[in-house]
């Protein structure tokens, strides 16, 4: 009788490599979901919340388009990042556990919860920091500080300003709050705006770690 055999070698280990793929695809997912949320974040900051600030008359400018101004920066470094396990599952989540944050992002109307006004400082509030020593913003806004005197004037448009009176003879009283009933912040999308620049990047990485591990395993 003839006949030809053929016998295959190495079964026993390329099966043994493949049952450590989806292993090494874990391990790999997760190193590059790291490198997605660290980049993601890093993006975040730098485009959406390292602006200057362009004042605008009397009121501080909060940035331009989707770009924040940097005053302290608490919001800036209140972002984090951090990934998730749980089994096979993975999770990259990039965020800040401030509620203004969350306000800038999504819009809002704030409204005040217990005093009659919202009160907004103007570009001299900071610099006149020891006139506002011992204010509460309970009842109509700030009281009057016993050191300095204060008064409320309306504008022309019909707005409440809370003043500082001339300290000196022939000085001018200085604006440094006004007075709203509510404000609504529209949506800045900053986060929106990261997912939509870091999509095509994460689906690079993951596929780059997947084709590793698959190429590491066939060795």
């Amino acid at each position: 009788m003839a006949r030809i055999g053929f016998t295959v070698r190495g079964v026993a280990g390329a099966i043994a490599r493949l049952r450590s793929l989806p292993d090494r695809a874990q391990q790999a997912s997760v190193a590059a979901m790291h490198g997605i949320v660290t980049r993601a974040e890093g993006h975040l900051k730098r485009a959406h919340f390292t602006g200057t600030r362009e004042d605008r008359g009397i009121f501080r400018g909060g940035g331009s388009g989707n770009t924040l101004a940097v005053r302290r920066g608490y919001a800036r470094a209140s972002i984090t990042s951090q990934v998730l396990t749980s089994g096979r599952s993975i999770m990259g989540v990039v965020g800040s556990p401030l509620f203004y944050v969350r306000v800038l992002e999504e819009g809002a109307t704030i409204t005040p919860k217990q005093a009659r006004f919202l009160t907004i400082p103007t570009i001299f509030t900071d610099r006149y920091s020891y006139i506002l020593r011992g204010f509460s913003t309970k009842g109509r806004g700030p009281n009057t500080s016993r050191l300095f005197r204060t008064f409320f004037a309306t504008s022309k448009r019909g707005n409440l300003f809370l003043f500082s009176a001339p300290t000196r003879r022939g000085g001018q009283p200085v604006p440094l709050f006004i007075l709203k009933r509510s404000v609504t912040i529209r949506p800045r999308r900053m986060f929106a705006s990261t997912i939509e620049y870091m999509r095509p990047i994460a689906v690079a990485e993951f596929n780059r770690a997947i084709t590793g591990a698959i190429n590491a395993s066939e060795k």
